[in-house]
């Protein structure tokens, strides 16, 4: 897909989690590679120096409420709008600029919440500064060969320094949501480093055992084990649990505020969209979902009995109340297969699509045709921030309790 392609209709994707996995590319390529396309050079953002991030926004809304704005125009917060049957080269040129600055962008913003006092914003600096060096290793043909083929590399000390700083600050610290970040760099990326050897989810669900999400991802990595006994007792802590935190997208919600001020809009953009992606990729629950889904599958694929189809009803009236939009949709579809009849599911299904839609209107209305517009920006921003305080299915949730009253008629006059 070209970058023109991209700009003009990723609102959306920005939305969700697992979409931008999908989207976020080793080597750059999300938002370019490094180099200019062709040799093309766009023109120098002089309009953008020295100006505001609402000095720009309103010049871009300007632009699209022009009779000659259409959908392939692409405009680009700071440099002005592009057509993208025409400037193709200049915009694959630009992005590329932009995409090469981004880790720095990154780099620099961890360093920033590094030295702050709060240990939660310490803990993102310390994330940030490994997503980016992981992100620029993830990028070298060394990586690149051992995924083509069976060799295991151990991480570089680039990327281990951050992280063993951030497990340590974990350890020390005691705090759930920077034991999430450090557990989110431990991950499968090649032969990990021994200081992971000294976190567990098993230890963080210890630590917060009122989080099911805690114990799903306890219960995820039973299941891949294969200890059916710890993987029941997993599921049952996380049925019993009275709430239910994942966090995805909060290291980049923190990140969103401290990039302000560190470089031009539309480079901050790339570095956050880049930065999304990473986190998505590390965070995404895939091993709770799977874990939940196996636990209690299709009644007609596996026979269950009556107390394990009443547990799994109530295991999906819980992750409907997760902070992650992909749990809840989990839980709505196996509330669902525990259904009594046709009508209940139908309402179950109603409420799941009710969500969905909500979630995708909310990206039209807010980011609209363009991920770089200078309105674009300033809605990833505002949506990110609250995404980190209650997560993506926190904030659809919200969207539909303002539907339902926008929805309610009005109250007659006294």
């Amino acid at each position: 897909m070209k970058l023109a392609r991209r700009w003009v209709a990723a609102g959306a994707v920005l939305l969700a989690a697992l979409l931008l996995a999908f989207w976020f590319r080793p080597g750059g390529q999300g938002l370019g590679s490094g180099q200019p396309a062709g040799g093309a050079e766009p023109a120098a953002p002089a309009t953008q120096l020295g100006k505001s991030l609402d000095d720009l926004l309103a010049a871009g809304q300007r632009a699209q409420t022009s009779a000659s704005y259409q959908d392939t125009k692409v405009e680009v917060c700071g440099y002005g709008v592009f057509d993208a049957r025409t400037d193709e080269r200049a915009i694959e040129a630009l992005g590329e600029r932009l995409d090469g600055q981004s880790l720095d962008v990154l780099r620099r913003a961890g360093l920033r919440l590094a030295t702050r006092a709060d240990v939660n914003e310490r803990a993102v600096g310390l994330w940030a500064q490994f997503a980016a060096e992981l992100s620029s290793w993830m990028s070298s043909d060394a990586y690149k060969e051992q995924s083509a083929g069976q060799t295991r590399l151990p991480m570089p000390p680039p990327v281990t320094r951050p992280l063993s700083e951030l497990i340590r600050l974990a350890a020390d610290s005691g705090s759930p949501t920077v034991y999430r970040l450090a557990l989110s760099g431990c991950l499968d990326w090649g032969l990990k480093p021994t200081v992971c050897n000294s976190i567990s989810w098993t230890t963080l669900a210890e630590l917060e055992p009122d989080n099911a999400g805690n114990w799903l991802q306890v219960a995820g990595q039973a299941q891949l084990r294969g200890d059916t006994a710890a993987w029941d007792d997993a599921m049952r802590r996380a049925i019993a649990a009275p709430r239910h935190r994942v966090g995805v997208l909060y290291a980049s919600g923190t990140l969103a505020t401290a990039m302000e001020g560190l470089a031009e809009p539309a480079l901050q953009q790339s570095a956050l969209v880049r930065t999304i992606g990473i986190e998505a990729m590390l965070s995404v629950p895939q091993n709770a979902v799977f874990a939940a889904s196996r636990w209690c599958p299709e009644p007609q694929r596996q026979a269950l009995s009556a107390a394990r189809q009443k547990e799994c009803a109530a295991l999906g009236q819980r992750l409907q109340q997760s902070d992650d939009i992909t749990l809840a949709w989990s839980g709505y579809g196996i509330q669902g297969r525990f259904a009594s009849g046709e009508a209940e599911r139908a309402q179950i299904k109603a409420q799941s699509d009710a969500l969905q839609r909500a979630r995708l209107k909310q990206a039209e209305q807010e980011v609209g045709a363009s991920l770089m517009s200078c309105a674009g920006i300033a809605a990833t921003r505002a949506r990110l921030q609250r995404v980190a305080q209650i997560g993506e299915a926190g904030v659809a949730r919200e969207a539909l309790a303002r539907e339902a009253q926008a929805a309610k008629p009005a109250a007659p006059p006294r």
